[in-house]
């Protein structure tokens, strides 16, 4: 079953045998990878899962020894993952409840219709199996200057407005959220995806015994997104710095080659930092244009390796990051500057036979 991410469409929808769950797993981890990954032994270290399948194969070893499993709430963040990354980014913002049950239940529900009403956001829900209740709210990858404080100032209005006690501790450079339909090892119950609408007892019963298997639909929020900018703006006080290139000193060729040869892996990476400031910054095509060349492309990408969460999920993607191409005017990433910075992608840009060795060209950094 391939993943659909689309306002009302399910990632789940209770298959015939109801312990296959790996649609769960996989929307849990919508943002993609590498992204980290614990069993719940303080004897046992942080793992790096590089791939969909390496993720997968070790949630359901799990899930299968009825064991803890969590993995990171940012995948953009850590220690980790920060070589793979020239910035840290985030792309939901977790508010944890953990309470006495019956108190954190009530919260939950005054939560919820908080950030409908204020955000029009419609979250993640998930009980943990234990007392707490876990609230995602998703949006595009988002580069922050204080990834780790704006949500946490975030939190910390939502807690001033609403006089409850959210868990302030989650917001780290490095933290982790139980997966859905692994168990809770104080317990011995599930983590289980929620109705903000179920009875508690309700919610203790699925827990148990999963047979309801609520759908997880990721939903962008747009303006709780907003708001999360409008803060960490607050917080740095800065301005954007300028970004200055010339533009005629490095050869495009292999970019052209690229927009001709459709990738398997690494999408969003080239979407970001090379294919949507090329268009817009050096060949200063409009953005209208730059979209339907990008749409073009990724439907080629998505030929070979379905796109991730979805093909029109992605379409979205698209936008946002030509929006913040235009804006800020940063140019491509050079061949030497991808080679330093993620030596993945460009291990994939050479395996699809886009580049062999970086050009003379493309000495110095963007």
């Amino acid at each position: 079953m391939g993943i659909k991410v689309a306002p009302g469409t399910p990632f789940y929808s209770g298959p015939s045998n109801p312990t296959e769950v790996t649609d769960a797993w996989l929307a849990h981890a919508w943002d993609g990878f590498p992204r980290e990954c614990w069993n719940g032994s303080r004897f046992s270290k942080w793992q790096l899962m590089e791939t969909k399948e390496d993720y997968l194969a070790f949630v359901r070893r799990q899930y299968n020894k009825s064991e803890s499993c969590h993995t990171s709430i940012q995948p953009g963040l850590g220690p980790l993952v920060q070589t793979k990354y020239v910035r840290p980014w985030v792309s939901k913002v977790l508010l944890e409840l953990d309470n006495p049950l019956a108190e954190s239940y009530r919260q939950m529900r005054r939560l919820y219709s908080h950030l409908r009403l204020k955000f029009d956001a419609q979250p993640r829900m998930y009980y943990s199996g234990n007392r707490s209740f876990h609230i995602f709210s998703d949006f595009l990858p988002l580069d922050l200057d204080e990834p780790v404080e704006a949500p946490r100032g975030l939190a910390k209005e939502i807690i001033r407005e609403l006089c409850i006690d959210l868990d302030l501790n989650v917001f780290s450079e490095r933290h982790l959220s139980r997966v859905p339909y692994t168990t809770n090892e104080k317990t011995a119950r599930f983590c289980v995806s929620i109705s903000p609408f179920w009875s508690l007892d309700e919610i203790v019963a699925e827990s148990s015994r999963p047979q309801r298997f609520k759908p997880i639909e990721i939903h962008f929020g747009l303006s709780l997104m907003g708001r999360l900018k409008a803060i960490d703006a607050e917080m740095t006080g800065k301005p954007k710095p300028e970004h200055g290139f010339n533009r005629g000193t490095s050869s495009n060729e292999w970019i052209e080659r690229l927009l001709s040869r459709p990738l398997g892996d690494g999408r969003h990476r080239a979407l970001w930092h090379v294919l949507s400031p090329y268009l817009v910054n050096v060949r200063k095509m409009t953005f209208d244009q730059s979209e339907v060349v990008l749409e073009e492309y990724f439907t080629k990408c998505n030929g070979i390796q379905p796109l991730q969460p979805s093909i029109s999920s992605f379409k979205g993607i698209i936008h946002y990051y030509l929006k913040v191409a235009e804006k800020d005017g940063y140019p491509p990433w050079r061949l030497q500057t991808i080679e330093r910075q993620d030596p993945q992608l460009f291990g994939i840009l050479k395996e699809a036979g886009v580049v062999g060795e970086p050009d003379k060209s493309s000495k110095g950094g963007s």
